[in-house]
């Protein structure tokens, strides 16, 4: 047992109490169904619990934010963060070059364990289909800081990873951990990105997934110094905005296509209805998409009253 897992331990011991050891599992006695004999069974290496009483079920971290103090808490992801923070280097031109969290796999069909198994059932849920899934390399961790989570590598134009955005499938207080560098300082997966089509603008990961060729901005602002910018005004394609039909995103879209139009791009906007680009149904989307219209600067201020 190494240090980092006797501490854990030691925190879940002061936490839950005593422990009995059965094969490879560590079961406490289950806070919520209240079993007399130890059932809830704790895995510390892949960060997630159940119980296989009542089936109480989930994220390690979740669990202690439940029933332990906060500095049990602090404890315990500073320690998940000693395991496996990302490392980011620097390349050629001070460009980002960053490692994936330790213990990520490759996500497919056919893996034994139940991890992969929910991370599928996930992307199944949020309407990914599975060609995609390979084709964009998505991954999934199973223990570590990103237990439980889907993994979303981002390729530069080199072919080097640049930056990751990870999503949690079990319920979390934190949905989204990304790596730790600054958006403006990379365009997501612009290995994927063909600059002499229309370039669609989309807030997240998933709604980049429903559109072709385009950029998730990670957000709803774009700032005139980050690296999408400057690469949107070196080659000057036509670009969409497709930000989502909420206040963030009608006041990006009127601060973006501003930028754009200062800049003298061709900037036209697609009205929809729902949510995102991610909640179109997939045998109406290319219908959604031809039907861009030119953007103008009346159309800032009819964002801004919107």
């Amino acid at each position: 047992m190494d240090g980092s897992t006797e501490k854990k331990l030691k925190i879940l011991v002061d936490v839950f109490g005593d422990y009995v050891t059965e094969k490879d599992e560590r079961l406490f006695h289950c806070p919520k169904c209240h079993h007399r004999k130890h059932k809830l069974s704790i895995n510390i290496d892949k960060g997630v619990f159940q119980c296989w009483v009542c089936g109480f079920h989930g994220n390690n971290q979740n669990l202690l934010r439940k029933h332990g103090k906060p500095e049990q808490v602090r404890e315990w992801k500073a320690l998940e963060g000693e395991q496996s923070k990302p490392l980011v280097r620097r390349g050629k031109d001070n460009r980002p070059v960053v490692s994936l969290p330790r213990g990520s796999m490759v996500l497919k069909t056919g893996m034994p364990d139940m991890h992969s198994k929910h991370a599928l059932a996930f992307m199944q849920k949020r309407g990914v289909p599975y060609n995609l899934i390979r084709t964009f390399d998505v991954r999934y961790c199973d223990k570590g800081f990103y237990a439980n989570r889907v993994v979303f590598p981002s390729y530069d134009i080199r072919g080097s990873i640049n930056f990751f955005v990870t999503r949690a499938f079990f319920n979390s207080d934190m949905p989204y951990l990304n790596a730790p560098v600054s958006k403006d300082e990379i365009i997501f997966n612009e290995l994927f990105v063909t600059w002499e089509r229309p370039v669609f603008l989309v807030e997240g990961i998933f709604d980049s997934l429903a559109v072709l060729n385009s950029v998730p901005l990670l957000g709803s602002s774009m700032s005139h110094s980050s690296l999408l910018f400057r690469r949107l005004v070196e080659y000057k394609p036509e670009v969409v905005l497709m930000l989502d039909n909420d206040r963030a995103g009608k006041k990006g879209t009127a601060q973006i296509g501003q930028l754009l139009l200062d800049h003298s791009l061709t900037v036209k906007h697609i009205p929809y209805t729902g949510k995102d680009p991610a909640s179109i149904p997939k045998q109406e989307i290319a219908k959604v998409l031809a039907n861009r219209k030119k953007f103008t600067r009346l159309d800032i201020l009819r964002k801004v009253l919107e």
